[in-house]
């Protein structure tokens, strides 16, 4: 359904000349990604304001936005998966902000953070077979990599201190999530026999 959507609009746009024959394809891959993240959003925007989390959703959603458009990893197969995996881990994290104590927190965000920290200096960026980028990018992406990732730790452990600690989870969390698709990705390419040379 997604696929014929994105399709139809790329065609219109076709037919009214205001994007070129020969990049179809491109532009309606573009109008798929776009309406995934926009069912992805809405959702998870829709629970945030039921559950009341909005700035908890933020602080989440922050690095996972930032960070991962530069890190690459896992893609799911579908969008079907891509959904459930996106609401569910968003799910996952509403409950543990509520349910971690805070002295708990001290110890599970610094850790996260770091885990995440060490696995993006070693590993990021990662490319993906459907999305290929040359070497320039790829030195722009490790670099951006490694200041936001340096941003992000930065601010959890602020938080900490100044007692923000649901925040921090939050923010932890959000980095941590990035860092599980980041090492998902690179088990799979070794499994393939790829090597990631860029990092």
């Amino acid at each position: 359904m997604i696929d014929q959507l994105s399709m139809s609009i790329a065609r219109f746009f076709v037919n009214k000349k205001l994007i070129p024959k020969d990049e179809l394809d491109s532009y309606a891959y573009g109008y798929q990604v776009i309406i995934i993240s926009i069912i992805n959003w809405s959702s998870i925007l829709i629970i945030a304001i039921l559950t009341h989390s909005l700035i908890d959703t933020l602080f989440y959603m922050l690095p996972i936005v930032i960070l991962r458009r530069h890190t690459g990893g896992y893609h799911a197969r579908s969008y079907a998966q891509c959904y459930i995996l996106s609401v569910s881990f968003y799910l996952i994290v509403l409950l543990l902000t509520r349910f971690i104590p805070d002295s708990a927190v001290y110890v599970i965000a610094p850790v996260l953070s770091m885990i995440t920290y060490i696995s993006i200096l070693k590993y990021a960026p990662i490319e993906h077979a459907n999305n290929p980028q040359s070497k320039k990018r790829m030195i722009r992406h490790r670099r951006s990599c490694v200041v936001l990732s340096s941003i992000f730790l930065a601010i959890s452990i602020a938080l900490l201190f100044t007692k923000y600690t649901a925040l921090s989870c939050c923010v932890s969390l959000g980095m941590f999530q990035v860092c599980v698709l980041l090492l998902t990705e690179h088990i799979n390419n070794q499994r393939k026999g790829v090597i990631n040379d860029e990092t």
